[in-house]
């Protein structure tokens, strides 16, 4: 399936490290903030470990509740979008997971990186296709003067995508 359908949730007063051992706990990555319902953030394991301290070789996660952590600036899809929007959405804002939301403004979903590279995986055609790819190294030192990637074709640049 392309989308979790039960999300496990945590509240805004809950603490950060509720947050951190359900995470842990389970094997994800995200988790929606709701308040009474309604979607107000999500936390991820980055946010844990952006406010969190190495001590001792172990994450040692503050005792703060996850309001304090959680982004609030969600970016989320309805029910209906399709696979190429949700991961287009995805890719454009830099993200790892989008709340899928009904038009009630309901959490119904939710959608991960990891749920869309499944998706790859299960795909029958996708054991047969190779990677669209064309890959180049850069030698560690150049002769010629260096190009800012603007001046550089896009065909010449490393790791850049090249239609047949």
């Amino acid at each position: 399936a392309a989308m979790t359908r039960q999300v496990t949730w945590i509240e805004p007063t809950d603490d950060l490290v509720l947050a951190q051992g359900l995470m842990t706990g389970l094997g994800i990555r995200h988790l929606p903030v709701l308040e009474n319902g309604q979607l107000v953030g999500i936390v991820s394991d980055r946010d844990v470990r952006a406010f969190s301290t190495v001590k001792d070789g172990f994450l040692s996660v503050p005792s703060v509740a996850v309001s304090e952590v959680m982004t609030r600036d969600l970016v989320t899809c309805a029910p209906t979008a399709t696979i190429s929007e949700v991961g287009g959405k995805m890719l454009r804002n830099k993200i790892d997971s989008i709340p899928i939301m009904s038009d009630d403004g309901s959490l119904v979903g939710l959608v991960t990186s990891s749920d869309l590279i499944q998706l790859l995986i299960d795909r029958e055609d996708s054991l047969s296709n190779q990677l669209p790819f064309d890959f180049a190294l850069l030698e560690g030192r150049r002769t010629e003067p260096h190009h800012r990637a603007a001046e550089v074709p896009a065909s010449e640049r490393p790791f850049s995508r090249r239609t047949p």
